[in-house]
């Protein structure tokens, strides 16, 4: 038997049935928790990226025309809401490609921060900050509705406060989600919060400012970046929702080590959201006609 293919081997008997008990001493899912989330994350953007190119392949549909395709069930693509470096118009709306991309990257920071597994959420300061600015793009939103619709409004809105509310919400989700979700899959998670000085999450939030103005200058070759990282935070929240879902069944709750643990997962939960995306598009087809 090769060194290191199978670390040790048991066999026992329970009741009049054998069984045998396999450990992989240097599987791929096994090695440092880093090294299994990295490989986890991995699979999932090569199973997104290998089906996306084999539906762009099949239906010789332009890549933007696609994601523009999967945002239909999470965004209205309201005219004059949208953002368009050179040009050319994003998937999402301005307000919902802050919110998505600032979720990917709140998420990223906390992964590699190594904060993904902490089972407390931020101080009670850091929590309200992060609430307020949730309640500024609500009231933001509300005000952009008011506009749509023809009631009295505050102020008029513009889409470069759509962008930076989203992206501060978006930002302020992970720190307080996270820390909920993997408090409930972890066996031992981390006793510390995500955030706690209060410079930590201004810094944080100020570093959200200033990717909203690299996106305001519309810059052409932002195009494909800002759009791909976009559609990666639907991912990203769907496959949460999916995951806190399916977890009971697939025996996640309270069962694994550190986030890396999900391994092979990450790729079938992938390919479910984009499945999910795909029907919520056809439902909007169906329904609107759009």
């Amino acid at each position: 038997m090769p060194h290191g293919v199978l670390a040790s081997v048991r066999i026992g008997c329970r009741g009049r049935w054998p069984r045998l008990e396999a450990r992989e001493g240097r599987a791929f899912w096994h090695g440092e928790p880093s090294h299994r989330l990295s490989r986890s994350i991995s699979v999932a953007v090569m199973s997104c990226v290998v089906t996306l190119a084999f539906t762009r392949w099949y239906s010789g549909l332009p890549v933007l025309m696609l994601l523009r395709m999967l945002a239909d069930g999470v965004c209205a693509h309201l005219p004059g809401h949208m953002l368009a470096p050179g040009g050319v118009p994003l998937p999402l709306c301005a307000r919902t490609t802050g919110l998505y991309t600032g979720l990917l990257l709140g998420t990223v920071h906390l992964a590699s921060s190594g904060k993904l597994q902490c089972g407390h959420l931020p101080s009670r300061r850091a929590i309200a900050i992060f609430l307020l600015v949730i309640v500024v793009m609500v009231v933001d939103g509300l005000n952009s509705c008011f506009v749509d619709v023809g009631l009295p409004h505050l102020y008029a809105p513009s889409n470069s406060l759509r962008l930076l509310t989203g992206m501060g919400a978006g930002l302020s989700l992970p720190p307080l989600v996270m820390p909920v979700f993997m408090g409930a899959l972890l066996v031992e998670p981390d006793r510390q919060g995500t955030f706690s000085p209060v410079g930590d999450v201004v810094r944080y939030l100020l570093c959200g400012v200033v990717v909203s103005l690299v996106i305001l200058t519309a810059w052409p070759p932002l195009l494909y970046p800002v759009a791909v990282a976009s559609m990666a935070g639907v991912l990203v929240l769907l496959g949460l929702f999916d995951l806190a879902v399916l977890a009971p069944l697939l025996g996640f709750r309270r069962a694994l080590t550190d986030p890396g643990d999900l391994g092979f997962w990450t790729g079938p939960l992938a390919l479910l959201c984009l499945a999910q995306l795909a029907g919520l598009h056809w439902v909007r087809t169906m329904l609107v006609g759009m």
